[in-house]
């Protein structure tokens, strides 16, 4: 009996093999369709790749800049339609636009393997018609990078003239890097011991904190070097109810909120702080609000 079960099962086998041939002949082949099934829907046509060109900025474009992703998405606010996607990195804390001059730029930094290796920090400069890489302004190599975490709007900021861009630099020492956007050059790199941060108050000047309660100015000459630098009178307690650097700029005025919810209005031209004025109203009313993280 197992003999005979065996031979069975060795002419099945047999039998099979001699009929896969033949089942996969017609599969390529093909089997008639019943005529009560439905054929299958025809190929869809190809579609060319084409490069789509943006029109002329708008008055309300926007960039939402997403670190997480390494990505920042142009967005028309008058229509609530995404115009294109940027790519950046996850370092990258704002982007900044020349309409003048056809360009969007970002700081960034790549590192050799993904996240570890050694370090490169760059300026990246796009047509902002077509969002394509125009040039790579690659940032003196050291000790010292450009500030990078929670993104940050004043980590970086293109100079009013449109020509120099100013990025914020820390460790071990704090410093801002000048890049001459221009040209495509590193310019120089100014020593800022004490503040931080950039904030443009004209073609060839910035802003920055300081943590004595003050706010220094620099200027620049015609080819990115240090001028001059200026400091106001200290204006806020550092220690007590410090400036957050959420800052927001309405022509020659750049306006910081203290922890508490105190205005603080200084103007890039004269250097003079201006009367602070509270958030809340009267001393009396709404005291123990604070604005929100």
């Amino acid at each position: 009996m197992i003999h005979l079960s065996l031979r069975r099962s060795c002419a099945h086998l047999l039998a099979a093999r001699a009929l896969l041939p033949a089942l996969l002949l017609a599969s390529v082949v093909g089997v008639p369709v019943a005529a009560d099934e439905d054929p299958l829907p025809p190929p869809l046509a190809e579609e060319p790749l084409r490069l789509e060109t943006l029109g002329p900025p708008g008055p309300h474009w926007l960039w939402v800049n997403d670190f997480w992703t390494s990505k920042a998405r142009l967005f028309d606010a008058d229509t609530g339609r995404m115009l294109g996607i940027l790519d950046t990195t996850f370092f990258t804390s704002a982007l900044e636009a020349s309409t003048s001059r056809g360009e969007v730029m970002f700081t960034g930094s790549y590192y050799a393997r993904g996240n570890r290796g050694p370090r490169t920090d760059v300026v990246g400069i796009y047509s902002l018609s077509e969002l394509a890489p125009l040039a790579e302004i690659v940032l003196p190599a050291g000790p010292a990078k450009i500030a990078a975490g929670v993104p940050i709007r004043s980590y970086s900021g293109l100079l009013d003239g449109g020509r120099f861009l100013t990025i914020y630099v820390s460790g071990p020492t704090m410093s801002v890097s000048i890049v001459d956007v221009i040209d495509r050059t590193s310019a120089s790199e100014i020593d800022t011991g004490g503040c931080g941060l950039v904030f443009p108050a004209g073609p060839a000047a910035f802003l920055q904190l300081c943590g004595d309660g003050t706010v220094q100015r620099l200027r620049l000459d015609l080819v990115g070097r240090e001028q001059s630098r200026d400091r106001t009178e200290p204006f806020f307690d550092a220690q007590a109810d410090p400036l957050m650097e959420k800052a927001a700029r309405d022509g020659d005025l750049w306006w910081f909120v203290s922890f508490s919810g105190k205005v603080h209005g200084v103007s890039g031209q004269t250097l003079v702080p201006l009367e602070p004025w509270a958030l809340q109203g009267s001393e009396r009313r709404d005291a123990k609000w604070r604005p929100g993280g």
